[in-house]
């Protein structure tokens, strides 16, 4: 199992926190994910599954992509999001996503891209 603890970069100076955080554990094996995804103060639970460079015949470059919700009042919020991984797989140098959250509240989607770097 690799774990994968990424974040967006932030500006203290301007009191800009990270808008994205990963936390992500990922099956060495079989390339399933399992984690949480923070983002916009909103802390996901997401399961998904990735696939390595190299693994198969190919497949030149790492890419995964998760999905899951959070409980958050007055209803529920879904994040989906997909990604690439560079460097080495089980101990990536950075990872670039794009994310979508959607909110049952309101029906407001929202989309966010960026490179995360270890924390």
């Amino acid at each position: 199992m690799s774990q994968w603890n990424f974040t967006s970069p932030s500006d203290p100076v301007h009191g800009v926190a990270a808008a994205c955080v990963i936390n992500l554990t990922v099956n060495d094996t079989n390339g399933q994910i399992t984690g949480t995804v923070l983002f916009k103060e909103s802390t996901y639970q997401v399961t998904g599954n990735s696939a390595a460079a190299g693994s198969v015949a190919g497949r030149g470059a790492s890419a995964f992509a998760l999905h899951g919700g959070c409980e958050d009042p007055p209803a529920t919020h879904y994040v989906a999001v997909a990604g690439t991984v560079h460097g080495q797989f089980l101990i990536p140098d950075s990872i670039n996503i794009s994310l979508t959250r959607v909110r049952s509240a309101d029906g407001s989607q929202y989309g966010w891209d960026g490179k995360l770097l270890p924390v």
